[in-house]
C-alpha cells in the first residue's frame, strides 16, 4: 500500500492527474456533444461522419510523415535541449508541403470515386479534406509539448481548445445539420492550432526564421527517425479503421447499419481516455529513463497495473450501465447499435491493455518491433473484416476483431518481455 501511495504521489508531481482531469473533462464534453449530435442527425448521417473521420485520420498520419514521432523522441532527449527550436521548425517546414501534396493526390483520386462507393461521403471528402493540414501540424506541436513534460500547464490548453471545438460543433450542428458539424470541426481545428502555436512559442521562447541552414539534410535526418513511427502509426490507424472503410463498400445499400455501428463507436471516445492519458505521460518518461534498467522496469510494471485495473472497472461499468443509459436517452432508435457496442467493448479491453507496451517500445527506439506488431495486426484485421463483411455479418466481424486483439496483446507482451532483457544486456 505504501508503495502504491508513493507511486501516486510521484505520478501527481509529474502532472499525470492534471492531464487526466483535462482529458476526463474533454471526454465528458465530447460524449455529451456526440450524444446530442446523435439526436439531431440521422443514423445514416452518423455513418457518413464515421467514414469521413476514418479517412481523415489516415490522411493526417500520412501528411505528418512521421515527423511528430521524431520531434517527440529528439525533444525528449536532454542532449538536444539547445536545439529543440530547430527540431520543431524543421518538422513544421517539412510537414506543410508534404500535407499539401497528400491533399492534392487524395482529391484527384477522390474525383474518380476510389475511396468509397457512398456519393455523399465523396462530396464531404472533397469539401473538407483540407483539415488534414491542420491536424498534421497540431500533432507536431503536441508531440513537442508532450516531450517537455509540462503536463500541468498544458492541461489548461487542452481544456480550452477541446471544449471550444466541441461547443462549435454542437451549436453549428444544431442550426445547420450535417453541414454545421463539418463547419464546426474545421473552425475548431484552426482555433486549436492557433492556440497551440501561441502557447508553444511563448512557453519555450521559440524564434523561428524563414530559412533553416541545411534544411534538407536535417529534414532527412529527422525523417529517418520518424519514418518508422510513420509505418507503425499507419498500420495501427489502418487496423483501427478497416471496419468503417470496408463498410463504406459492403453496406452502401444499407447505410443504416453503418450508422448504427458508428453510434456504438462514439463511446470509444470516453473509453480511450485511460489509454491515451497513460501513454501520453508514459512515453517521454520511458524515453528519459531508458538507460536506467531499474527505473524503466518499475515504470512499465506500474503503468501496466494502473491501466489494467482501470480498464477492468470501466469494462464492468459499461456492460452494466451503458445499454440502460442508451435506451433511456434514445429509446429504440439505436437498439442495433447497442448490440454492436456490447461486443465492441470486449475489443477495446484487449486493445487498451496493449497500449502501454507500444509506448515502451516507441520510447526505447525499438520501432522495428512496433512496425512488425502493427503490420501483423493490420493484415489480420483487414483480412478478417473483409471476409466477415463479404460472407457473414457485422457481429462475426466484431468477434474476429476481439480475438485478433487478444492475440496481439499476448504477442506484444512476449516481445516486450524479451526485448527488455536483450536491450539492457547490451547496455
Amino acid at each position: 500500500m505504501k508503495k502504491l501511495i508513493n507511486f501516486l504521489k510521484e505520478t501527481n508531481k509529474k502532472g499525470f492527474f492534471h492531464v487526466f482531469v483535462a482529458n476526463v473533462f474533454f471526454a465528458l464534453a465530447a460524449f455529451g456533444s456526440q450524444l446530442f449530435i446523435a439526436k439531431v442527425l440521422t443514423d445514416v448521417e452518423l455513418g457518413y461522419i464515421k467514414i469521413f473521420q476514418s479517412y481523415s485520420q489516415i490522411l493526417s498520419i500520412v501528411a505528418g510523415f512521421g515527423y511528430s514521432t521524431s520531434v517527440l523522441i529528439l525533444s525528449s532527449n536532454p542532449k538536444n535541449d539547445d536545439r529543440k527550436s530547430e527540431i520543431l521548425q524543421v518538422a513544421i517546414y517539412a510537414v506543410i508541403p508534404i500535407s499539401l501534396i497528400v491533399l492534392l493526390l487524395f482529391n484527384i483520386l477522390n474525383k474518380f470515386g476510389v475511396w468509397t462507393n457512398v456519393l455523399k461521403v465523396n462530396e464531404l471528402l472533397g469539401s473538407y479534406s483540407f483539415v488534414i493540414l491542420f491536424t498534421a501540424l497540431s500533432a507536431t506541436l503536441t508531440a513537442f509539448i508532450q516531450a517537455a513534460r509540462i503536463f500541468k500547464k498544458y492541461s489548461y490548453i487542452v481544456i480550452l481548445t477541446k471544449v471550444t471545438s466541441i461547443v462549435l460543433i454542437v451549436v453549428l450542428t444544431y442550426y445547420q445539420g450535417l453541414k454545421g458539424f463539418f463547419n464546426g470541426l474545421c473552425i475548431g481545428l484552426v482555433f486549436s492550432l492557433l492556440v497551440n502555436s501561441i502557447f508553444t512559442k511563448k512557453e519555450f521562447n521559440l524564434k523561428f526564421s524563414l530559412k533553416v541552414v541545411g534544411f534538407v539534410k536535417k529534414a532527412r535526418e529527422q525523417l529517418v527517425i520518424g519514418i518508422h513511427g510513420l509505418g507503425a502509426n499507419m498500420f495501427n490507424i489502418l487496423a483501427s479503421n478497416f471496419d468503417i472503410i470496408l463498410m463504406g463498400y459492403f453496406l452502401v445499400e444499407d447505410p443504416n447499419l453503418l450508422g448504427q455501428y458508428g453510434f456504438a463507436s462514439i463511446f470509444f471516445t470516453g473509453l480511450s481516455i485511460i489509454q491515451s492519458t497513460i501513454v501520453q505521460v508514459a512515453t517521454p518518461y520511458f524515453s528519459k529513463y531508458i538507460n536506467d534498467n531499474n527505473t524503466i522496469v518499475f515504470l512499465l510494471k506500474k503503468y501496466t497495473k494502473v491501466l489494467f485495473l482501470s480498464s477492468v472497472v470501466l469494462l464492468v461499468s459499461f456492460y452494466l450501465f451503458l445499454p440502460k443509459f442508451i435506451n433511456f436517452m434514445y429509446g429504440d432508435k439505436f437498439s442495433v447499435g447497442v448490440s454492436f457496442l456490447i461486443l465492441l467493448i470486449g475489443v477495446w479491453f484487449f486493445k487498451v491493455n496493449n497500449s502501454i507496451n507500444g509506448a515502451y517500445l516507441l520510447a526505447s527506439g525499438l520501432t522495428k518491433y512496433i512496425n512488425l506488431i502493427n503490420f501483423i495486426n493490420a493484415v489480420l484485421t483487414g483480412l478478417s473484416v473483409y471476409f466477415s463483411l463479404k460472407y457473414y455479418d457485422i457481429e462475426i466481424m466484431i468477434f474476429n476483431l476481439m480475438f485478433i486483439n487478444f492475440l496481439m496483446l499476448i504477442f506484444t507482451f512476449y516481445i516486450v518481455k524479451n526485448s527488455t532483457k536483450t536491450f539492457y544486456k547490451h547496455k
